[in-house]
């Protein structure tokens, strides 16, 4: 027997020249294997890693995340409609509602009165179709007091010093809380924004290289242009009411919302859209450019809409988030606002034109704090202050907020300050009581005595009397000339 590598004669089976490189030789070869298998697997690795980063980082994948963070943002801003007091308004049908807004102003300002106030009760039963209102306006030591009911079918009133009687007419019920009742917005966002995406195509979309500032630092950036014409937003729009079209449930949402026979929506929508195919046929024009700045592996950090040489920018990096109105050729900054999250707050900053603002806002499930710093340089200094708190317990809820402006512009002295104050109060499952009133009048039934005593009341009632004056007398002087505002000097 012969070796097969060298051709020496084995002993006992095996080589004498070959016996200790054997061993060796086998695992050199099963290393080599593994190398080899490695290297491919590695330049496998990277191949498929180059590609999924050219798909993953190309123009059109860009815009399409950009255009999916404004859904989202979108879809955060209606999560309010999920919660708390819309909730159980939609939950119930007897609701009571009571509200009062006052307004007091510094004497200093001389502007004829000091203080407002306005204040609402009005209960309503949904599944009984009626409802009861007492509203009354005060100014200063003047009021106003309504007392009206929607039952039957007909809204009948009685308002205090002016008409000593109920009158009424033919009124079908409507429920003050109806518009609380809402589309479902996460699915409509959904459908308008699969619709821009669908529109987006990629030969549209031009890129190029920009260096922009980020907060006081300069950033080179990738630039993702897309033209937005009358033409393409026009066939988006059409595309969005077709998907509308084809959604059962939110078909029922709208009909729900308007009151309306599903048919008639679906007929609506379809009227829209020949009335949009129609303007297809118009000349495209460019309406605006959106454009898209990002960095590295997709990191976007702003969005812009232009047209000519004005654009409205929006960054967001780190923890700051920041708009812009900006004069693009001379660089000029119309608007800012400086958005940045901190431990328990949000700093506010930023400019008008020249002239800056800063504040904070604090917000949490019960309670809301705003509060804003105007410089106006020599001219002056507004402070603004707005507080906001919420109190929930059974079948009551409560919102309290207060609004105080102060300080000084140009040579008006605010002095204290104006404060505008609410509170409002839901209070659910209280039975509507309403009166019986067996000789409340007709409206179209009253006598030209009576209509004459109604707007003799109307004209010579201490509060509405001023506010009568000015619509028919100041206003119409005002107008055709005849006014005082205007000075023979001029």
């Amino acid at each position: 027997m012969y070796c097969e590598k060298c051709g020496s004669i084995l002993m006992d089976g095996e080589c004498p020249n070959c016996k200790g490189d054997l061993t060796r030789k086998k695992g050199d070869n099963r290393n080599r294997n593994m190398a080899i298998f490695a290297v491919i697997l590695s330049v496998l690795s990277i191949g498929l890693l180059a590609i999924g980063f050219s798909v993953l980082s190309s123009p059109k994948t860009i815009v399409l995340q950009s255009v999916s963070n404004w859904g989202s943002l979108l879809k955060s801003g209606f999560k309010s409609n999920d919660t708390s007091i819309t909730k159980k308004i939609m939950e119930h049908h007897q609701i009571q509602l009571e509200e009062s807004l006052s307004l007091e102003i510094d004497p200093i300002l001389n502007l004829g009165f000091e203080k407002a106030n306005f204040k609402i009760d009005y209960r309503d039963d949904r599944q009984l179709k009626k409802s009861k209102i007492d509203f009354g306006m005060f100014l200063d030591q003047n009021e106003l007091n309504l007392d009206a009911f929607i039952a039957s079918d007909k809204f009948t009133f009685k308002i205090k010093d002016v008409l000593e009687k109920y009158y009424y007419f033919d009124f079908s019920y409507v429920s003050f809380f109806k518009d609380v009742e809402t589309i479902d917005s996460k699915r409509m966002i959904d459908i308008i924004i699969d619709s821009l995406k669908d529109g987006i195509e990629e030969k549209d979309l031009k890129k190029s290289k920009a260096t922009i500032l980020l907060g006081d630092d300069a950033k080179k950036t990738n630039k993702i242009s897309y033209e937005v014409t009358s033409k393409k937003l026009v066939q988006m729009v059409i595309d969005i009411l077709e998907k509308i079209k084809k959604d059962k449930e939110l078909i029922l949402s709208i009909s729900d919302f308007y009151d309306q026979e599903e048919l008639l929506i679906l007929v609506q929508i379809d009227q829209m859209i020949q009335l949009l195919e129609a303007e297809k046929n118009q000349k495209s024009e460019t309406l605006f450019y959106y454009n898209v700045y990002y960095y590295g592996f997709n990191n976007i950090v702003m969005e812009e809409f232009s047209l000519d040489d004005t654009a409205l920018q929006y960054y967001h990096y780190g923890e700051v988030h920041e708009i812009k109105l900006v004069d693009v050729k001379s660089k000029t900054n119309y608007f800012t606002m400086k958005m940045k999250k901190e431990k328990e707050s949000v700093a506010i900053s930023g400019f008008i034109l020249t002239y800056e603002y800063h504040g904070v806002f604090e917000k949490n499930d019960r309670s809301t704090l705003l509060k804003m710093d105007f410089d106006f340089g020599e001219k002056g200094v507004i402070h603004l202050e707005f507080t906001e708190s919420i109190k929930e317990e059974n079948d009551i809820y409560q919102s309290q907020f207060d609004m105080t402006a102060y300080g000084n512009l140009v040579d008006i002295d605010l002095g204290n300050g104006v404060k505008i104050s609410s509170n409002l109060q839901y209070t659910f499952d209280q039975e509507v009581d309403i009166p019986e009133i067996d000789d409340a009048i007709n409206v179209n039934e009253m006598t030209e005595e009576e209509q004459f005593q109604f707007f003799d009341s109307l004209h010579n009632h201490p509060f509405l009397s001023p506010i009568i004056d000015f619509v028919f007398l100041d206003f119409n002087s005002l107008m055709t000339g005849d006014s005082n505002f205007y000075s023979s000097d001029v």
